[in-house]
């Protein structure tokens, strides 16, 4: 039994007959605008969520310590001897 690959040949464009020239240059001109109308959108949404993200875990941990501050050693997580 012997395996065969497919291959996948990457060069320039062949056009199809009857289809327009103007056509694929229009297609990709629209990808390359919605493609940065994407990254101007979703990089400062993204941004915005990490920063809202590390500020929610901050004020976590900065609860964390001063209710253990509060609790002083003898809290609920100390054993009792």
């Amino acid at each position: 039994m012997s395996i065969q690959l497919r291959t996948l040949r990457i060069g320039p464009r062949t056009a199809r007959p009857g289809a327009s020239a103007n056509r694929s240059d229009d297609v990709s001109a629209w990808g390359r605008v919605l493609q940065a109308a994407l990254v101007v959108y979703l990089i400062p949404a993204l941004l915005v969520v990490l920063l809202v993200g590390g500020i929610g875990l901050a004020v976590l941990a900065i609860g964390q310590v001063v209710g253990r501050i509060a609790r002083g050693p003898t809290g609920p997580d100390s054993p009792t001897v």
